[in-house]
């Protein structure tokens, strides 16, 4: 949603965009003017040490969008099924997947969220971009793109004939099981609290 919105906004200047930088050396990255990851890697058990030395390089900014851990998850498993299981997924296999998600997106957090940022460092929410599109929008394009010139009127016409709202209703999921999503609550919550506290993204607690 947010890459359509930017999409929109340089529409005379396309961006040239990587939709997955997977396998990338950091030294590719030159080539585009903006490139997306959801950094798999931190799936993998990696040392505290090493989850706090975020990648940086000269001149790059780092745009960190977040959303509700849960229906990340959620939205996640259903991918998982669509490219890699090919077929509908389980409830077990759901039930080994969910905590996995949730302590990836927790390892997330704490490498890309600490609590005081970087300068060349941007965080968003899904969740506050669905509340005010337009600001975030512009607030994106000041902070993360550099822009010392933004076109209000450009970024308005965008949200004039763009829908920005929740695409779904998640209590349709196939598992949801009110009892197992405060558990996995529980278990990121801390970081959800904290990224809320220092960085206003107002997750879901």
């Amino acid at each position: 949603m947010l890459v359509e919105c930017l999409n929109s906004y340089f529409a005379d200047s396309p961006l040239r965009y990587c939709e997955d930088a997977r396998g990338m050396n950091i030294g590719e990255l030159d080539q585009y003017d903006l490139v997306k990851t959801h950094d798999f890697g931190l799936r993998k058990k990696r040392p505290l040490k090493w989850l706090r030395e975020f990648p940086k390089k000269s001149g790059l900014s780092y745009l960190v969008m977040v959303r509700d851990p849960i229906r990340s998850a959620m939205s996640d498993f259903e991918l998982l099924e669509k490219k890699e299981l090919k077929r509908p997924g389980t409830r077990q296999e759901w039930d080994s997947y969910a905590p996995q998600a949730i302590d990836y997106r927790k390892a997330f957090f704490k490498k890309w969220l600490p609590s005081q940022l970087s300068s060349n460092m941007t965080a968003v929410s899904y969740e506050n971009f669905l509340a005010d599109p337009l600001g975030e929008l512009l607030r994106i394009l000041e902070n993360a793109f550099l822009l010392k010139e933004i076109d209000r009127a450009k970024a308005e016409t965008i949200f004039s004939w763009k829908d920005i709202s929740e695409r779904r209703d998640y209590s349709s999921f196939k598992f949801y099981d009110e009892e197992q999503i405060r558990g996995l609550r529980s278990r990121i919550s801390s970081e959800v609290e904290r990224v809320n506290e220092h960085h206003k993204l107002n997750l879901p607690m």
